[in-house]
């Protein structure tokens, strides 16, 4: 027997009752693990990054919400990268109305399968204010490895050619 019932699910065995969470249930494949917050909800701006990696390109596409009753110009989306990231092209800067939100996009090349870090800053000036331009800084983007490689097959004869031509990776010369 299945019900439903607010966000869980029963399941009855004859052994008992088991309840679980549809989110348990749902989360893992769902896109929504691959969004990042990147300020928090009672920072002036707020901000979260989808990241999608495809292969050696990865497109982030951030979410920015102007949380203030002030008009924010030239707000900038300014990202850097460790690792052997590299970021295609500076995000154009836009205006933000009180209270309004924009999506900016942000392409990434991957040069090499390694961890690596986005991290960054948002910048943006208010309009009719003398002062200098604010700075909230973003949370860090990790990017796993296991994000970018995908398993594959190969028959034993193309694994032995392989192997062979990168035999020079196993071999250690010692020196006694």
């Amino acid at each position: 027997m299945v019900g439903r019932a607010s966000g869980t699910i029963s399941t009855t065995n004859g052994t008992g009752l088991t309840s679980l969470s549809t989110s348990d249930l749902l989360l893992p494949a769902s896109s929504l693990n691959k969004v990042t917050q990147l300020t928090g909800f009672s920072d002036p701006v707020y901000a979260e990054a989808y990241v999608h990696v495809n292969q050696y390109d990865i497109v982030l596409d951030v979410f920015i919400v102007n949380q203030t009753g002030d008009t924010l110009q030239n707000c900038t989306l300014e990202l850097a990268t460790l690792g052997d990231l590299k970021l295609v092209e500076k995000p154009q800067p836009c205006v933000l109305a009180p209270r309004d939100f924009c999506n900016i996009k942000a392409n990434v090349k991957v040069a090499s399968t390694e961890n690596g870090i986005i991290f960054g800053n948002i910048v943006y000036d208010v309009s009719g204010a003398a002062s200098d331009s604010i700075v909230v800084v973003l949370n860090d983007i990790h990017i796993d490895i296991m994000d970018y490689i995908v398993p594959a097959t190969c028959s034993d004869t193309e694994f032995r050619q392989m192997w062979a031509e990168f035999e020079w990776e196993n071999k250690v010369a010692v020196n006694t």
